[in-house]
């Protein structure tokens, strides 16, 4: 017959959104007391599902009393003032979502 034909099909495909990362305080000391000057240790778990492993500079550590006490997911500090803190980690991905974890800790004089 000779007959030819020509047929097109399209497909939208999106890219899934962006997750947000995750953070979690791995080091268990909630409500725990440490006198000033001692040395604590603070170890993060985080992950992004979007991408590869994120910086030390995407991990930040505050107290509620003294501010940002530093960056990564491991930080030892033995400069937190005398008082009742709340520690907030903070983790951002690229894309500028975030995740946050907090624990309570009290210093004693």
């Amino acid at each position: 017959h000779g007959d030819t034909g020509n047929s097109t099909v399209s497909e939208n495909i999106q890219a899934a959104p962006a997750q947000p990362p995750s953070a979690e305080i791995v080091t268990r000391m909630n409500r725990a007391s440490f006198a000033a000057g001692e040395e604590i240790a603070f170890l993060a778990a985080v992950d992004d599902p979007d991408g590869p492993e994120l910086p030390d500079s995407a991990t930040v550590w505050s107290s509620d009393i003294d501010g940002v006490i530093g960056t990564g997911r491991q930080l030892g500090t033995s400069t937190l003032s005398a008082g009742a803190h709340v520690i907030t980690l903070t983790v951002t991905d690229p894309q500028s979502l975030t995740d946050i974890a907090t624990v309570a800790i009290s210093i004693t004089p």
